[in-house]
């Protein structure tokens, strides 16, 4: 430490980075779009508001306000802590990439960026990350149809029956419209609750993903194992 202070600084730093982006993934808001979670290193909190400059003849007005659905800090009561324990103990072997599997690593991958993508007020930035999140777990390999793998598997791992799984499909085909749109007009309230359907999806195979990150070795092979569920579909609810 004397030698190389400053790198021990650096590195110390880049740690503490990330183990808040993974803690993030624990927050409130992580499931409930539209709460943005504001936790970052102490003094570089992430604080989205908003600046209005609005010009007239002779005259302008400026306001500026933060935006709705921050939560600034959350805290963990005994009982939660205690029901928290073993993803936190999973989740902080996950804190220093060296060592972990190729599953592990994606597990680790989704979860920054599930993570990152609570910090932002914009749904559509914040599907995107979202969809990256999905992406690194669901995919076995480049080749794939991406948003009918993606639409399937997350059917496969989170929906009961045809029904519940036709309608996962469809929610994350309008996940990936929704990212695709080249206009910044605001979202209609039904597309909101999209938006609002797919997090909570999304959440749930993360979460799937991170209570088997030591089952698997490798993306391959956990896809291949949700792949497997299709068989085990009763034939009269296929």
């Amino acid at each position: 430490m004397d030698a190389e202070l400053e790198r021990i600084a650096e590195e110390g730093e880049a740690i503490a980075r990330i183990a808040i982006g993974l803690l993030r993934y624990f927050s409130p808001a992580a499931a409930n779009f539209p709460m943005v979670c504001a936790n970052a290193l102490l003094g570089s909190e992430i604080t989205p508001s908003s600046h209005l400059l609005v010009l007239g003849e002779g005259r302008f007005a400026y306001s500026q306000k933060v935006l709705s659905h921050i939560l600034p800090s959350w805290r963990l009561s005994d009982e939660a802590l205690t029901q928290l324990r073993p993803c936190f103990e999973a989740v902080g072997k996950l804190v220093c990439p060296e060592g972990l599997s190729n599953f592990a690593l994606a597990v680790r991958s989704s979860l920054l960026l599930f993570g990152t993508g609570t910090t932002l007020a914009n749904p559509i930035e914040r599907l995107t990350y979202t969809i990256s999140a999905l992406e690194a777990l669901l995919l076995g390999h480049s080749a794939e149809p991406v948003e009918f793998s993606i639409a399937e598997r997350t059917g496969l791992l989170i929906a009961q029956g045809r029904v519940g799984r036709e309608e996962t499909a469809r929610n994350v085909r309008e996940a990936y419209r929704l990212r695709a749109r080249l206009d910044f007009a605001p979202l209609a309230p039904h597309e909101m609750g999209s938006v609002a359907t797919f997090l909570r999806g999304a959440y749930q195979v993360t979460n799937i993903a991170l209570s088997n990150v030591d089952r698997f070795v490798s993306v391959a092979e956990f896809v291949a194992s949700v792949d497997r569920l299709k068989k085990q579909v009763d034939p009269t609810d296929a």
